[in-house]
């Protein structure tokens, strides 16, 4: 083909021309562009900006312009999480790991944040999961494949009974719930759909789904009021609309791409191309592997020329041949002149540590450990596990703030506003009510290798002045002190109130406390009312007590 023909030859040819004669236009190394080797010839600064043949050229993106494959990667890392299972083992791991079984918050009104744990196994909208079940496996599971996860807060009716109070209707104990979003629900577009509402504020902009004010920040999100591929129940081909949910009721999940982003990046994108040739190799060795079960016979020339015994024909040859049958216990004996030689085809040596590497390089870009995926642990060491635990709780750290900063506080805060609206919970006389706002979240402990080790290592460290025990309480179990300390206060003024005996060497209940003396108090009133209700039911006539 002529190159005028094909333009793409043209350029690829003037780019290696650039890269053979980069000494004609090298840049001036009387300037500072350049420096030389001695013998003439000018290198740049950073290899990787020159005009070599061998460098790619790469396209210069905006914090704007990545959205244009966002959707594609989405895409694809879909498709391997449905017919992969590493991809699908990465996901799960990862949620279990970060998430489990989800906090609880811990403020200075323990009534308060008893309502929040009693009321949070409704707060799915679509009444499916628990508050942790929904976290990972709605939320978080949305976020590792799709970059980013919604949760849109909703508030449900109430009913005022005649005595001015007021009772939450479908059967809540808060009248207030999350939807859960996909990506999908949001556009990667700019421009907002026909019949899209009252439309932008004055002096904002719409940017990929998200309504931005003057100075950059989030004033609204725009989401679909339903599934872009889903039809059923709105009419076949039923246009798409768009409503607006001001951003502090609409929480979103992600990481934004780079600096000025409003869209984050498929974190799975750059290695789900490994994924693709894990696959296409296990299908490979799949088939190595069955052409190994067949077993090849090969026969023979087997004469000896000396002998003077008469040499088998040619169709007694064949004959044999044709008759032989391979199957368990066969005893055959080839005719003078033939010998049987086996053979097997060999096996991939490399399959296994090559699978295993790009699982590594998947692995790697999620912070997930390969062993936690593969449930391979055979071939990891103690120490390496407790080095990956160590990890893995670094990571959990900067996920649960990400998801505490961008998902739970804002729900906490929402939630104390209905609450305190509808007369559920009053902030005590004097308190500010920002003080509720406040609270920490106490995610379940990470179960790591060699923890009694640890942890034994931390005691002899706290006897010996080093550290002290409320470090290790934070540290270890993401409890706080003061609720570690109350927690024991109550346990030991239980015990005293239901008669329990101290024991040598254990610590002593001390009496005389106003403090301490209002604790006991509360426990032996909360003992007294479970005998009361026990013995209450007992004299009670059951249906079960009727002959």
């Amino acid at each position: 083909m002529a190159a005028s023909q094909n333009p793409g030859l043209i350029a690829r040819a003037a780019h290696a021309l650039r890269g053979a004669f980069a000494t004609v236009t090298a840049p001036d190394a009387s300037r500072g562009e350049g420096f030389s080797m001695g013998g003439g010839r000018i290198l740049p600064p950073y290899l990787a900006a020159s005009q070599r043949g061998n460098v790619p050229q790469v396209a210069d993106l905006g914090p704007f312009d990545a959205i244009r494959f966002f959707r594609p990667s989405q895409r694809l890392v879909r498709h391997q999480y449905r017919n992969d299972n590493w991809v699908r083992s990465l996901v799960q791991k990862t949620g279990e790991l970060m998430i489990s079984t989800g906090p609880i918050p811990v403020s200075k009104f323990p009534e308060l944040d008893d309502l929040w744990c009693a009321a949070s196994s409704q707060f799915d909208a679509r009444g499916v999961q628990d508050l942790g079940g929904w976290l990972r496996d709605d939320l978080y599971r949305d976020y590792t494949l799709d970059g980013e996860a919604f949760a849109r807060k909703r508030a449900r009716k109430v009913k005022r009974l005649r005595d001015g109070t007021f009772v939450p209707e479908r059967g809540l104990l808060v009248p207030l719930q999350f939807q859960s979003l996909s990506s999908q629900y949001l556009t990667t577009s700019n421009t907002l759909s026909p019949g899209a509402g009252e439309g932008i504020a004055p002096g904002n902009q719409f940017v990929q789904g998200v309504e931005l004010d003057g100075i950059g920040a989030r004033a609204a999100y725009w989401p679909y009021r339903r599934h872009p591929r889903d039809n059923s129940g709105f009419g076949f081909n039923a246009p798409l609309t768009q409503t607006r949910v001001p951003a502090d009721e609409f929480y979103h999940l992600h990481v934004p791409s780079e600096t000025g982003a409003v869209r984050p990046e498929v974190p799975l994108a750059a290695g789900i191309l490994r994924s693709l040739k894990n696959s296409d190799l296990e299908d490979a060795n799949t088939r190595v592997a069955l052409n190994a079960q067949c077993l090849s016979i090969m026969f023979e020339e087997d004469i000896d020329a000396q002998s003077s015994e008469e040499e088998p024909t040619e169709a007694d040859k064949q004959a044999f041949i044709r008759s032989m049958r391979l199957s368990p216990g066969l005893i055959a004996r080839p005719p003078r002149g033939l010998k049987a030689k086996m053979i097997a085809p060999p096996a991939n040596a490399n399959f296994q540590p090559t699978v295993r590497i790009n699982l590594l390089y998947i692995c790697a870009g999620m912070g997930t450990p390969v062993h936690e995926v593969t449930g391979d642990y055979e071939s990891i060491t103690e120490r390496a596990m407790s080095f990956a635990g160590i990890s893995l709780r670094r990571k959990a750290d900067i996920e649960h703030a990400r998801m505490e900063h961008q998902v739970l506080n804002p729900a906490r805060i929402a939630f104390i506003d209905q609450v305190v609206a509808l007369g559920l919970w009053t902030p005590p006389p004097g308190r500010p009510l920002w003080e509720a706002y406040r609270c920490e979240w106490q995610w379940p402990a990470m179960q790591i290798t060699r923890q009694a080790q640890e942890i034994s290592a931390l005691i002899k460290a706290i006897d010996a002045k080093v550290i002290d025990k409320d470090t290790v309480t934070t540290s270890m179990f993401g409890m706080r002190p003061e609720v570690r300390a109350r927690r024991a206060a109550k346990a030991a003024a239980r015990d005293v109130a239901l008669g329990f005996k101290e024991k040598v060497g254990a610590e002593t209940w001390a009496g005389g406390v106003e403090a301490a003396d209002r604790i006991l108090a509360e426990a032996e009133a909360e003992e007294a009312r479970e005998r009361d209700l026990v013995e209450a039911s007992s004299r009670e006539d059951s249906v079960l007590d009727q002959d």
